[in-house]
């Protein structure tokens, strides 16, 4: 029925945020949307929203991906629908926070993401989030808060351990690499972006092998 569709569409949308994939969230997020408002379901809808956002996040429309978040979150936070999700959509939303230079406001949303996902045993959610953090703060002043960045990263990997989950694995590793290049170490950022883009291979995330492809001149 259609109330599995489109949490079939949102299941597909995220297997694609793994292989850096932006034509499906952007393709079937307004479709998703369609079929939640004619089931007129507030989960269907928080989903929908949280697709739509992420489809425009990946294309870097920050201010529609800010838009379609927002609703996602007001929807969980006002209806209390697919309350275990909070932690990642929030830290979605801190992404377009900080695509669209808003520092405090990205850290207030990964914040409390970051605390929401570990008080409800998200583990996912949370590393999700620290990797936003360390995004964030490297976007902010990656020298001053190298201390911080490197804590974020060591949770992640902690939470990494802890879950198993591979596909986020190579993400640590980018943001490891673009801290070194903050930092000057040339060398270092080199050799773990390119450990970055062989695990990118391994899981078959085709969209940021070729981002890193162009990068690394391979």
């Amino acid at each position: 029925g259609n109330g599995s569709a489109d949490l079939d569409m949102f299941a597909r949308g995220e297997i694609c945020t793994t292989r850096g994939d932006s034509s499906y969230p952007s393709e079937k997020g307004h479709r998703c949307l369609e079929i939640a408002e004619q089931l007129d379901n507030e989960a269907s809808k928080m989903l929908a929203y949280g697709l739509l956002g992420n489809g425009h996040l990946m294309n870097k429309d920050y201010v529609a991906a800010r838009d379609a978040l927002l609703r996602s979150i007001a929807i969980i936070r006002e209806q209390g629908a697919q309350r275990a999700m909070i932690g990642r959509v929030l830290a979605l939303l801190s992404d377009a926070e900080r695509g669209l230079g808003n520092t405090s406001e990205a850290l207030a949303a990964v914040q409390e993401g970051i605390a929401l996902a570990k008080a409800g045993g998200c583990r996912h959610f949370e590393t999700e989030g620290e990797i936003a953090l360390a995004r964030i703060l490297l976007a902010s002043d990656g020298t001053i808060r190298q201390s911080e960045i490197e804590s974020a990263l060591a949770r992640a990997d902690h939470l990494l351990n802890l879950t198993g989950n591979c596909g986020l694995s190579p993400h640590i590793l980018e943001e490891r690499g673009r801290l070194a290049e903050t930092l000057g170490n040339d060398a270092t950022a080199e050799r773990l972006l390119r450990e970055a883009y062989g695990l990118y291979q391994a899981i078959g995330a085709d969209g940021h092998v070729a981002r890193l492809s162009k990068e690394l001149d391979l």
